[in-house]
């Protein structure tokens, strides 16, 4: 029905009803500003701060750190979330209604907290008094430090806590470190260093030398006793012949002379570069050389008789094996001493590595012991002086105009407003005239013609037409 309308008859309908739509737009004006006038206003005051992504925490593990970068405040994306989760978290507004006396649900309306296109915080605050929107919007920074701030500490204290286990258990180690040195120290004296393994060294060569010996002396040995009893082999064959050489006292005092000084030979324990043991060889030698010319002697005589060299010969074989049995019982004593003197080598050598690797293991936890005390120190001092690296970048002001409501603009807005209605009502009102208009057309129109009244009609415009013409 509206589509059958020309534009021109729906700007009749507005300018006919001008004065209602100027009417109505000025009341919801006035209205709008009386409204406006009359309601208490709502102020809003603003604060923009961020902390510094870039500051790095301390860090605590019992050794050393590497001093920190200088500190560039610089807003992060990650950080600004964190803290606008944490500043509309119940902690921060228990606080902030704490700070101010005022209902935690009253402050959660009024506080709101978003994130600006540079990753910083804004913070605003909405109130009936201007000044306490500013004092809320700057305090709100400072109690969001001591939240961090108390972390920071409790956190520190807990580290410090940690780190005095740590090095109680560190000289834990060390005292056992300690007790185990102490154990070398017992066993090798005050020194155990490469002088210590030098004379050992030497004590095992010098051992080594004198087995040796003892084994040339015990060749020698059993060769002089082979020989005796070949020899003695021999003397028998003569003896059993008749052939045996005449004896004198002489060379009987000299055979006995001899076999004292094997005997004695025999039972000497010195070294074979003892001057006593020379002695006695020497003195044995010349005795043989005598016994030797006397023999000669004998020989040149051509005396027979019974032979006492037979027995000589079983006296010097004698002899020979108790020299032998001497000569290896010193050759066991010094394969015992050869065995203990490799056993102290060994043993000091693998000590001294033992005793160097415990020497290192007590630097190295010396040394951290010394690091995780200097950072407990620094752990303490945190404890009780962190603070947080807080940029506040705005401080909120006072306001001095209300954000809600705005008079001027709600005034403007109404006008605008009740033009629209008054518009729309200018067309409703046409419209309801032009149906009131078609609906009376339609009620006023007669009725219309029955089929003998149409046929009747016809003939009498025939007649009509034939009698005009």
């Amino acid at each position: 029905m509206t589509s059958e309308v020309p534009l021109q008859g729906h700007w009749n309908d507005i300018r006919a009803q001008r004065w209602v739509i100027v009417a109505t737009a000025a009341f919801a004006g006035f209205f709008a500003f009386v409204i406006s006038m009359a309601i208490t206003p709502i102020y809003e005051a603003k604060t923009t701060f961020y902390l510094a992504s870039n500051a790095e925490s301390p860090r605590y593990l019992g050794g050393p750190e590497t001093p920190p970068e200088p500190l560039f405040p610089t807003p992060d994306e990650k950080t600004a979330a964190l803290n606008v989760g944490i500043l509309r978290g119940s902690a921060f507004m228990t606080a902030m209604a704490k700070e101010f006396g005022l209902p935690v649900a009253l402050v959660r309306k009024r506080v709101d907290v978003t994130v600006s296109g540079e990753f910083m915080v804004d913070l605003f605050v909405r109130s009936e008094d201007a000044g306490l929107t500013s004092r809320m919007a700057n305090r709100a920074p400072a109690l969001y430090a001591e939240f961090h701030r108390a972390s920071m500490r409790q956190r520190a204290q807990q580290l410090a806590q940690t780190l005095s286990a740590h090095i109680a258990d560190l000289e834990n180690q060390l005292i056992g470190l300690e007790a185990q040195s102490e154990v070398h120290r017992r066993r090798f004296g005050a020194t155990l260093d490469e002088a210590l393994i030098a004379r050992l060294s030497d004590r095992r060569a010098t051992t080594e030398r004198r087995l040796q010996e003892i084994d040339g002396s015990l060749a020698a040995a059993l060769a002089r006793r082979v020989g005796l009893e070949a020899e003695l082999e021999t003397e028998r064959r003569t003896y059993a012949a008749g052939e045996t050489v005449l004896t004198t006292p002489v060379l009987d005092l000299m055979v006995e002379q001899l076999l004292t000084l094997h005997v004695e030979l025999a039972a000497a324990r010195d070294g074979p570069q003892s001057p006593r043991r020379g002695a006695v060889e020497e003195q044995i030698a010349a005795t043989e050389t005598a016994i030797e010319g006397e023999r000669a002697r004998m020989a040149a005589a051509v005396i027979k008789s019974t032979g006492s060299n037979y027995e000589l010969l079983r006296g010097q074989i004698a002899t020979a094996k108790a020299e032998e049995a001497a000569v290896t019982a010193s050759r066991q004593t010094a394969e015992a001493q050869l065995a203990a003197a490799k056993a102290d080598l060994d043993a000091a050598i693998a000590f001294l590595s033992e005793a160097e690797q415990l020497a290192a293991k007590k630097a190295e936890v010396a040394a951290q012991v010394s690091d995780a005390r200097i950072n407990l120190a620094s752990a303490r001092l945190q404890a009780e002086n962190a603070e947080v690296p807080m940029v506040v970048v705005e401080e909120a002001s006072v306001p001095t105009r209300p954000a809600f409501p705005i008079p001027l603009l709600n005034g403007i807005v109404a006008v605008l407003a009740g033009a629209v209605a008054g518009f729309y009502y200018a067309l409703f009102i046409g419209h309801a005239a032009r149906a009131r208009q078609k609906l009376l057309s339609e009620a006023l129109r007669p009725p219309r013609f029955t089929g003998t009244e149409l046929a009747h009609l016809q003939r009498l415009a025939e007649v009509s037409r034939g009698a005009a013409s």
